[in-house]
């Protein structure tokens, strides 16, 4: 059984958010409301998830640690957690095999679990996700 960070996961599944202009323009603005820094952090990694970039920006990375920095707390993990869940409900586009690929291409150690608008966030625990593979 594999363990996964938390905080890798929320940055990169969160990634899977957004995946249009018109999407985002309903999103929350940084620091507004509970997703507010999830949409801030993860934003320059829609191209890559997407396949429009070969690679993920460096604002993507960056954004991407800085996120894994700021959830810590098995709360803060499963609020972060609703806010992806929520928000790729109907989102199509998103490549899963690209979402894996961020944490390694940015240098965060880890995998992914699988990501769905249905996922369980009560399944987070401190700071692994257990049981998914």
């Amino acid at each position: 059984m594999r363990t996964v960070s938390m905080a890798a996961l929320v940055v990169i599944a969160a990634a899977l958010a957004w995946t249009s202009s018109a999407e985002l323009a309903s999103a929350p603005a940084p620091g507004e409301g509970p997703c507010g820094k999830v949409v801030h952090h993860i934003m320059p990694c829609l191209k890559f998830v997407k396949g429009e970039e070969k690679e993920p920006s460096k604002s993507c990375c960056s954004g991407t640690k800085k996120l894994s920095e700021e959830v810590k707390t098995t709360e803060q993990k499963r609020e972060a957690c609703k806010c992806i869940v929520a928000a790729t409900k109907g989102i199509s586009g998103i490549k899963n095999e690209l979402v894996a690929e961020v944490p390694k291409k940015c240098g965060i150690t880890t995998t992914l679990p699988p990501i769905t608008a249905d996922f369980d966030c009560s399944k987070i625990e401190s700071t692994i996700f257990r049981g998914y593979y």
